[in-house]
């Protein structure tokens, strides 16, 4: 089996487990027992994502290994660390170093959902979430938020509460009517955007229409385009440019 890169979300669990390990050890032992515990938690998130894995995929010791690669870029961390590792764990590193009351929300929203599931269970094999490239937060819950934006009954029962209280679909944040513009051919087409922050979703947890927004294609992907995403109002205002 081809070697398989560090995802982001591995990537955001094991920064989370090196800076909790900071405030317990002076310097994580390779024995550490938290090591083997993420191990077992990645192996999940292989499973839930039906990707296959081996017997030494993702490995107490090469979590062990990744933690001296953040020590590497640790400001606080007096030694040079293991250098090397790639780009992917400094990019994770740069992006939550400063924020890291988001990188705990996110890691925690990940071990959530995954305990949530059992060690057989799939996220219903979603093909991979439509902006995922851009998704720091990982595929786990860019899965997630992909399948609730497009959660059949909950986006025709926005839409129907939409036609009932305005008589038409119309972009949330541009005003574009797909109907007046495509005619026929775009009559009851508009996208949902679910807008709630990707590290509060749960697989499990039920979506309200005050959770969707509907927007026209262009807005959505401006919305996911950069972190952090933009609201919905944040985009009015780009729209009126």
């Amino acid at each position: 089996m081809k070697k398989k890169l560090w995802t982001n979300d591995e990537l955001i669990l094991s920064m989370a487990l090196y800076l909790e390990s900071k405030s317990k050890y002076k310097d994580i032992p390779a024995n550490a027992p938290e090591l083997q515990d993420l191990s077992d938690l990645f192996r999940k998130l292989y499973i839930s994502l039906g990707e296959q894995l081996t017997e030494k995929t993702r490995s107490a010791k090469s979590i062990y290994a990744r933690m001296q690669n953040f020590k590497s870029v640790d400001p606080d961390y007096l030694g040079k660390g293991l250098v090397g590792g790639g780009k992917g764990f400094r990019n994770i590193w740069n992006e939550y170093y400063n924020n890291q009351q988001d990188l705990f929300s996110i890691a925690n929203s990940i071990k959530k959902n995954l305990m949530e599931l059992s060690s057989e269970k799939q996220i219903k094999i979603l093909p991979p979430a439509e902006f995922e490239e851009e998704a720091f937060e990982g595929r786990l819950l860019s899965r997630i938020h992909n399948y609730k934006e497009r959660n059949k009954k909950i986006v025709k029962t926005k839409k129907e509460w939409a036609m009932d209280n305005f008589g038409k679909l119309e972009c949330e944040s541009c005003n574009f009517d797909f109907a007046v513009k495509y005619g026929i051919l775009g009559t009851g087409f508009i996208e949902c955007h679910h807008i709630k922050p990707i590290s509060s979703l749960h697989e499990k947890s039920k979506t309200k229409l005050e959770d969707l927004a509907l927007v026209c294609s262009n807005c959505h992907r401006m919305i996911h385009r950069k972190k952090p995403w933009k609201t919905i109002q944040e985009m009015k205002s780009l729209t009126k440019i």
